[in-house]
């Protein structure tokens, strides 16, 4: 249940319970106040009644009434009076039949005096009461939903606004702000919120720039160690220094382009890319990957990130993983296969991370291709998947974004 219809229908509920609860004091005081005006009147018609016998004054309308009262009276009626000795009233009956009686004590009247008239006109002004009520109670609750409804769903758009801001941010939109002023605790929130971004976007700049400053600064001494370890004559000793120093370089000039990559310093060329055509030329590139590729597929892309994004992934699967590779190409999907152990379980959802730390099967870590492949994703609008395949092996897929719009512009370019 969403926090617009709950908040509604605590509204509605609100209404309900407190137009229900003033509704019964409505009811019970308007019932006890016709009642007792009913009984106060046939008491003093009982009163009239037993002093107009006890004077002895032979009306005769009033004497035959009163002795057929006498005879019609409720027993219990008659049973208070003869026993007290004192006026007594009692309603029976209900609806048209409802009467109220009224009895009292007589000078030679065992029994007493009785009178009685309709009590039906006081039912149907309670009948009447009683659906105004109901329907009053109705419309006070769906008037409280209504009311509830839109100031829940104004509440429930700002906290979905903030929401959205806060997953852009997440996502690595650090220019993404909610804006959003206010006194209330929304407002807080979302200014809270926007000075965590601030604050967040300015740290990872600073560690950008760090990081591209010092990528920068070691660019020239590693240039001069590479010159150097190729002057050093050959043996065990040369070649392990060679080696380090060109994963040194190697890993300096993956700083920089991931700083570059952050920093969108590079514009997006898009173009249609023949992705069989693509695949066969990685594969001259890479000479062991296979390749499997459905016939006419292609994409609307980069095609210098795409070179980067195969390269790091063709990379990333020779090292870690075991052969055979496969390249496979399919309309606007990419993916690269290994037979290696894969991906352990518990770096899973993190294979995208800078220097993970993987099964030792696999190595130390997955270095920083796939970082660079998941930056390339991003700049593109692509979606990238990692997984394992289900006979083994690590699988790396990247999904491109697909429209109305990119199709039209495939079938235009290849028509022109």
């Amino acid at each position: 249940m969403t926090l617009r219809t709950r908040l509604a229908l605590a509204f509605a509920l609100t209404a309900a319970l407190a137009t229900s609860l003033v509704g019964v004091f409505v009811y019970v005081g308007t019932a006890d106040d016709l009642v007792g005006r009913a009984r106060d009147q046939v008491a003093q018609s009982a009163r009239i009644a037993r002093d107009v016998y006890e004077s002895r004054e032979r009306l005769s309308s009033q004497g035959s009434a009163s002795r057929r009262a006498a005879h019609v009276a409720p027993l219990a009626l008659r049973r208070v009076v003869a026993q007290k000795q004192q006026v007594a009233t009692l309603v029976t009956g209900s609806g048209r039949r409802s009467r109220v009686w009224g009895g009292a004590p007589a000078a030679g009247l065992p029994s007493g005096v009785f009178v009685s008239r309709s009590f039906a006109e006081e039912e149907r002004q309670l009948a009447a009461l009683r659906r105004l009520l109901v329907i009053a109670t109705l419309l006070s609750t769906g008037i409280a939903a209504g009311v509830g409804l839109i100031f829940a769903s104004g509440l429930s758009f700002r906290l979905r606004r903030a929401a959205a801001a806060a997953r852009r941010v997440a996502s690595g939109e650090l220019g993404a702000r909610i804006g959003m002023h206010g006194t209330d605790e929304v407002g807080a929130l979302a200014l809270a919120v926007d000075e965590m971004a601030d604050a967040l976007g300015e740290r990872i700049e600073r560690e950008r720039r760090f990081a591209a400053d010092t990528a920068h600064e070691l660019r020239t001494p590693i240039t001069s160690l590479v010159t150097a370890a190729e002057l050093l004559p050959a043996g065990r000793a040369a070649a392990i220094v060679r080696d380090s120093v060109d994963r040194l370089r190697r890993l300096i000039e993956q700083l920089l382009e991931i700083a570059r990559l952050e920093g969108n310093l590079d514009a997006v060329q898009l173009d249609v890319v023949d992705l069989v055509s693509f695949a066969h030329a990685a594969q001259r590139v890479f000479p062991a990957l296979e390749v499997e590729a459905d016939p006419g597929a292609s994409t609307v892309t980069d095609l210098a990130r795409l070179e980067r994004i195969a390269a790091n992934l063709a990379e990333n699967a020779f090292r870690y993983g075991r052969p055979p590779v496969v390249l496979r190409v399919a309309e606007d999907v990419l993916s690269i296969s290994d037979h290696g152990p894969g991906f352990p379980e518990e770096v899973m959802a993190h294979a995208t991370d800078r220097f993970v730390t993987g099964d030792s099967a696999r190595g130390q870590g997955v270095g920083l291709g796939l970082s660079i492949v998941a930056e390339h994703v991003r700049t593109l609008g692509a979606e990238l998947t990692v997984a394992n395949g289900a006979d083994g092996g690590a699988v790396v897929s990247v999904l491109f974004p697909r429209s109305d719009c990119a199709s039209r512009r495939i079938a235009e370019m290849r028509s022109g």
